[in-house]
């Protein structure tokens, strides 16, 4: 799964497009998801094997000195696997 970040923050001083974002690590998530950002802005969710529940996401956003953070709540679904023999 892959969620676009780049219209989740807005800075009336500055491009948009300049504004530098990144995931704050937190061991709540690392032990569900496998996170990473592209320089494109764009998210990408992994769901570990074998897990599933709920965590948030910080995603931090600096601009022109400034920092501000927002949250991402993320819930992974269990899955009835087949038995493997």
């Amino acid at each position: 799964m892959a969620t676009a970040l780049v219209d989740l923050f807005d800075d009336i001083d500055n491009d948009n497009s300049n504004i530098a974002l990144s995931v704050v690590p937190l061991s709540s998530w690392a032990s569900l998801l496998d996170l990473s950002m592209g320089v494109d802005k764009i998210l990408y969710i992994t769901p570990l094997e074998h897990q599933h529940g709920n965590t948030n996401v910080t995603i931090e956003a600096s601009s022109n000195g400034k920092t501000t953070t927002a949250d991402l709540h993320i819930t992974v679904l269990s899955v009835n696997d087949a038995i493997r023999v």
